[in-house]
């Protein structure tokens, strides 16, 4: 027998569903890149790196 895993009831619905997902992991990506970016350049200039995981000051606050 075929599983069936949360399949929306309309096709607007699962397309809308499909989108959200692809956002999310397109957004989830974009942010990993950014942050490895962020510190490339950092290394570059020689800054301090990685004060985002510190857990002081007002990064705790993004957790």
């Amino acid at each position: 027998m075929i599983e069936q895993k949360k399949i929306a009831k309309t096709p607007r619905e699962h397309l809308m569903q499909a989108a959200a997902d692809e956002l999310a992991r397109f957004v989830h990506k974009e942010i990993a890149f950014q942050n490895a970016d962020r510190d490339e350049r950092a290394m570059k200039l020689r800054l301090p790196i990685s004060l985002r995981d510190r857990e002081t000051g007002h990064n705790r606050a993004r957790k």
